[in-house]
Formats: C-alpha cells, structure tokens, sequence
C-alpha cells in the first residue's frame, strides 16, 4: 500500500519587483494612549454630576471626585472647600491626607518584599528592632490586626500632654518607635488572641519597610 509522504513548500514572500508608485502609509504622529483616555469636561457623565451636586448642596458634601469606565475618565470634579475659614476652593490638584489609605500601600509594599525574599511573613519585629518590648510579634500579626499592641497614636498623644510638648510639631515613625521601645506601654493584650484594628501595626510595618527598604513614597513612585 502507497505511504503518502507530506511535502514542505517554503514560498518566498518578498517582492523585489514592487511598483515604485504605490503611495507609503504614513503616520503624522505615534500613538498615544494617555491622549485617547485624556478627560473633556464637555463631555461628563450628566447624571453623575448632577448626583455630586445635588450631594454637595443637601449633605455639604466636600471633595473631589474620579468615576472611570473601561479606563476611562467619564466624570471628574472638585466641589467644596479646601479650608473653609479661608474660603479656598477644593481643586483637580489640591492635595488630601491619605489616612489609612497608607495602609494598603505599605500591605503592598510589605507582601512585595516578602515576594523579594527580603522579609518572611513568619519574622519577628526584634529581628529589626531589638529594643522593641513585646516578645512574639511577626509581620504576619501586623497585617492581619493581631498583634495585641496598644494604639501608639493615644500613648503619645498622652505623653505630649504630659509633658507640655508642642504638639504641632510632626513624628516621625523612628522616633515613635524610640518612645516605644523607651516607655514600654502595656498592651492591649497577647499576640494572636483576637483581631484588633490598630494604627500601631502599620506604624511598625512602616518602620520595617524602611529598614529594608526605600522610603515609602519611592517605593510605590518605582512600582507604580
């Protein structure tokens, strides 16, 4: 019986004989992603606006505001004030205190350097801060709520206090740290007993991040 044999035919696809007079495409500028996704306020979404304004004049809503859709930009706006006994308007590019929003940020930033091999979910605070008062703290307690610490913002703010220290003047989470490890407040309770949602943890991860790390603003500037 006849064995069929397969056959490989390799066709040449270029063409030297090319007509000389076909027209070239060209492209007048290169393509811009940003451009295409760019905002036109003409073109906000009607109801969304009318919801924030009806929002802000009822509620006293103050804020800015991004809706997108597909990546898209479809309704942007800023309504308020930014200091109300100033009368400074709320703009596209006033600045907001981000409060616990950090706290993804350094969860993120966290888990990424665990994903680096520089820290592991299992290690203890003293391995960083052998001062640190508390014995059984991991990284892992911190980020889930369990460390047992105390709330570092009320302990301070009571030794300021205390102490007629000036108040205005900002801290920073090494000299926090410092107090900490120099008062040693009582906790609240053990490590891993119950989940208790406190500023401390992500103090102390934030500490730990900058021990292994660059500062958090150019970390996420980097990764993102």
């Amino acid at each position: 019986m006849p064995v069929a044999t397969p056959l490989l035919l390799l066709i040449a696809c270029g063409n030297n004989n090319a007509n000389p007079n076909t027209p070239k495409i060209t492209y007048s500028k290169p393509f811009n992603p940003a451009e295409l996704l760019k905002y036109d306020p003409r073109k906000a979404d009607k109801r969304i606006d009318e919801f924030f304004h009806k929002l802000h004049l009822k509620s006293g809503f103050n804020g800015n505001i991004l809706v997108a859709k597909n990546g898209k930009i479809i309704y942007e706006n800023a309504l308020g004030w930014a200091d109300h006994l100033r009368r400074d308007s709320l703009k596209i590019d006033s600045k907001f205190q981000l409060a616990s929003v950090t706290k993804t940020m350094t969860s993120t930033a966290i888990l990424q350097l665990i994903e680096r091999g520089k820290l592991r979910l299992d290690q203890d605070v003293k391995d960083f801060f052998p001062n640190f008062p508390y014995n059984g703290v991991t990284i892992k307690l911190l980020l889930t709520h369990r460390s047992g610490m105390m709330n570092y913002v009320y302990f301070i703010d009571d030794l300021y206090r205390k102490n007629h220290w000036n108040q205005r003047k900002g801290l920073t989470n090494t000299e926090a740290m410092n107090m900490i490890a120099q008062y040693k407040p009582n906790p609240f309770n053990k490590p891993d007993k119950r989940f208790l949602y406190n500023n401390s943890n992500f103090m102390v991860l934030g500490s730990i991040r900058r021990r292994v790390g660059s500062p958090l603003r150019k970390h996420i500037a980097f990764q993102w």
